[in-house]
């Protein structure tokens, strides 16, 4: 049995939407997609040593099975909180190929 266990956490896409009203007025809103992915969430602190500690609760780490569509303009909702997505990569190799995503905490939530 491992000494510690990995919650995991299912991340729904938010896509930025544009749309026209009936008055042609142009607005933009996020609209929950489809896209989904289940994996674990980690502080960025675990990746990258010089984080600040003030930043420590407002920066994370998640990763996932690739493939998976996300862009740096979409919000993950995990566990009832919205994420931006800052940046993501495609890490492939012999044994993995998994999509990392950094996201920040809005904020308006820190």
């Amino acid at each position: 049995m491992s000494m510690f266990m990995l919650d995991y956490y299912e991340a729904t896409v938010k896509r930025l939407q544009y749309t026209t009203d009936a008055n042609g007025n142009k607005k933009s809103e996020y609209v929950i997609t489809n896209i989904s992915a289940t994996w674990y969430l980690s502080p960025e602190s675990s990746r990258n040593q010089d984080v600040w500690l003030d930043r420590f609760w407002q920066v994370r780490n998640f990763e996932c099975d690739a493939p998976f569509d996300v862009k740096e303009s979409d919000i993950l909702t995990i566990d009832g909180t919205d994420y931006q997505v800052k940046s993501f990569a495609h890490v492939k190799g012999i044994m993995i190929d998994r999509i990392r995503v950094v996201l920040v905490l809005p904020k308006n939530e820190w």
